[in-house]
């Protein structure tokens, strides 16, 4: 927590300093002249490696990397009309990298430690998933094996895709707090999610993280389309009744709708639609009805 106040305090020293460095020139002397384009710049690499994922996860002189070539691809191509190197110049586009880079080298770090507190708060808040719940590099073995077997023995195999509904929770929280309280909340919402759906699962079934923080995906090893649904009644009326969490599902099979997990994954993706316990409970009846004729 120390280290966090103290790059957040090095980070607003930082930017207070770049937004007025041209306020320290003496008397009527404007020694450095700073483009303004420059200062949007600045701006905006904070704010995108603090709010973009894909920023987050580059190694930090990447990011300095790709912000150089942004600047130079300005100069080059829009602001052209100062030189970048020769006399005064090349010491003012030292001073315009030299800024640019040291507000991504802050960002990147106080960056780091919002998302250690992140993983620390949700350790000490949340209580862990089950150890069944695999990512989905992990998985790959366990949904090999599956569908090796499916094949081999021609038996049904089908995948369904578990996604909290958007909207459940939207606390009404101060501005500056209402970003981390709503991730806090999303996290310990899918860490609920994977008990759910870890408690009612199957032995057989692989319970698999999606790349999404909202999904869960159930692969379900011997499991013909016409019982998907009795799967989606039990996971959406223990989500309802205990958790009071409202899911959306969407599922497919194998061999029918498709001959690859990859495949099965993206039609199950598309066929996620709003699930309630009174519709599943109509399908599982229908699935009993047509299973007794």
């Amino acid at each position: 927590m120390t280290s966090l106040r103290r790059f957040i305090v090095f980070l607003i020293t930082a930017l207070t300093i770049i937004f007025n460095l041209e306020r320290l020139d003496i008397g009527q002397a404007n020694l450095v002249d700073i483009q303004s384009f420059v200062y949007g710049l600045v701006f905006a690499a904070a704010i995108l490696m603090v709010a973009v994922p894909f920023f987050q996860r580059l190694p930090v002189y990447t990011s300095i990397a790709i912000w150089i070539v942004v600047y130079f691809a300005l100069r080059l191509l829009v602001f052209t009309h100062r030189p970048i190197v020769g006399g005064m110049y090349t010491y003012l586009t030292i001073t315009e990298l030299a800024l640019l880079s040291i507000t991504v080298l802050l960002t990147h770090v106080m960056t780091f430690y919002l998302k250690e507190l992140e993983k620390v708060v949700e350790d000490v808040s949340f209580p862990p998933t089950s150890q069944r719940v695999q990512n989905l590099e992990e998985a790959s073995e366990a949904v090999k094996t599956e569908f090796i077997r499916s094949r081999r023995y021609d038996r049904p195999l089908s995948v369904l895709v578990i996604e909290l509904t958007s909207g459940i929770v939207r606390p009404s929280l101060e501005r500056v707090v209402r970003e981390l309280q709503q991730s806090m909340i999303d996290r310990y919402l899918t860490a609920s999610l994977a008990r759910v759906i870890t408690k009612e699962a199957r032995r057989t079934d692989v319970i698999i993280k999606h790349e999404r923080n909202d999904r869960m995906i159930l692969l379900c090893p011997e499991t013909p389309p016409e019982h998907l649904n009795v799967v989606k009644n039990r996971i959406t009326t223990v989500a309802q009744r205990d958790l009071g969490l409202e899911l959306s599902i969407g599922g497919a099979s194998f061999p029918c709708e498709a001959l690859t997990f990859e495949d099965l994954l993206k039609i199950a993706e598309s066929n996620i639609q709003r699930m309630s316990p009174e519709n599943d409970l109509k399908d599982e009846n229908t699935v009993k009805v047509e299973s007794t004729s």
